[in-house]
């Protein structure tokens, strides 16, 4: 019997022959690139998103409101919802009036941030000097999460305050503590609740032995600083004149103090900590598919992930450190609000903490990876890289299954 070893392997070197040299060279020093693997994974995501912008042609969920309200600023009329600042409301307006009042319009510039999302996160985790391989295995598990794959793909706000904490947390890393701030507060621009980032930084500047005195005080003082001089000119272009920035924020913490569980009924709402407990997921639209749901193997190891974090911080670990301030800054305040207002809330909310999470799970990969690099031939070495494969191969499936590109498979869940 002919082997198909024997049988492939010239006419893969004949394939290899009649690639050009030049080619061969690139492809090699593509290869060799310290960034290839961050570049694959972008693109292929920004392919993805490519592939499903024009998908449906009508609005879907919130971007019924944002879309609605671009339109009516574009035609001269204002704003329609002012319980939110004004900074994403700019980039879909922007995108509408680069190509038009379609979705491709309409979703571009989440697409783009989102998509660059990924490249600031990764080097988030750099700088964090996680275990060799953490970095690129947390950004794949962060590019292909399901809610984070779903709000970059839409006309929301939620992306661009995630972009712009992403930058300020990687600034703040990179102790530059005023572009920090300025960063900050464009993730606050862009949605209120972006806010909960200095939370996460007072955090880790508690639990970082290193820490300066002055780090929080002047990231948010000129995070402060640029706000009141930004929101008024921003409101400005949406207006069409000046407004007092103290009253504006007023008016929208008042009206998004209205918003309770008690008087917005919505279908779509749920408690922050149900997250925690039991799958939750919001139908944005059915053909194509677009559900909202935490993946299911991000989320099946939350608990053991934070504990595992917890253990890391009590024994020194910058990345667990910064992983865990993440996570109790951006969620735990959420509850907070929760509690003490009846706030409503939806599952993309928890968009801000899928980052913490893949970080935490990014260095349990990559210490189970050198575990195996370490004990190749022992059976505990053998099922470390099981865990691995059999990690990332599941979330690519899960990705798979609940991602627009899949024929619909919700039949099967609890209505």
């Amino acid at each position: 019997m002919i082997s198909s070893h024997s049988t492939f392997l010239p006419l893969f070197r004949k394939i290899q022959d009649r690639i050009p040299n030049p080619i061969k060279r690139a492809l090699n020093r593509f290869y060799h690139w310290e960034y290839a693997g961050i570049s694959l994974i972008t693109l292929v995501t920004l392919i993805l998103h490519f592939i499903i912008i024009n998908q449906p042609g009508t609005v879907l969920f919130d971007e019924y409101h944002y879309v609605g309200e671009a339109r009516s600023i574009i035609a001269g009329q204002g704003p329609v919802n002012i319980v939110h600042p004004p900074l994403a409301k700019l980039f879909i307006i922007s995108g509408i009036r680069l190509f038009g009042d379609c979705p491709f319009g309409w979703r571009f510039f989440s697409v783009v941030f989102g998509t660059i999302a990924i490249v600031l996160f990764y080097f988030i985790c750099r700088r964090l000097n996680m275990p060799k391989g953490g970095p690129l295995l947390a950004a794949f598990v962060f590019a292909f999460e399901n809610l984070n794959f779903m709000q970059s793909s839409l006309a929301m706000l939620d992306v661009y305050m995630v972009f712009f904490m992403l930058g300020g947390f990687l600034l703040y890393l990179s102790r530059y503590q005023i572009s920090s701030g300025l960063s900050l507060c464009l993730s606050v621009l862009a949605k209120l609740t972006g806010v909960f980032a200095f939370i996460t930084i007072g955090i880790d500047w508690l639990l970082d032995r290193r820490r300066k005195f002055l780090t929080p005080a002047v990231i948010i003082v000129s995070s402060v600083l640029f706000f009141l001089v930004l929101l008024t000119a921003l409101d400005s272009v949406i207006f069409g004149y000046w407004i007092n920035p103290i009253d504006r924020i007023r008016t929208m913490l008042t009206l998004s103090g209205t918003m309770t569980f008690a008087t917005a009924f919505q279908v779509a709402a749920s408690t922050p900590w149900s997250w925690l407990y039991q799958p939750n997921f919001i139908f944005y639209n059915y053909n194509p598919q677009y559900l909202l749901i935490i993946s299911f193997t991000v989320w099946i190891v939350t608990i053991p992930v934070l504990i595992f974090m917890v253990w890391q911080t009590i024994k020194g670990d910058r990345a667990c450190k910064f992983g865990l301030s993440w996570f109790i800054g951006t969620y735990v305040p959420i509850i907070l609000l929760v509690l003490v207002t009846n706030r409503v809330t939806f599952l993309y909310y928890y968009y801000p903490v899928i980052g913490a999470l893949c970080l935490g799970i990014g260095v349990v990969l990559a210490k189970l990876l050198q575990y195996w690099k370490d004990n190749k031939k022992s059976k505990s070495g053998q099922l470390s890289i099981i865990l691995v494969t059999g990690f990332l191969f599941a979330h690519i499936v899960v990705f798979v299954l609940f991602s627009p590109m899949a024929v619909p498979f919700i039949k099967w869940l609890p209505l």
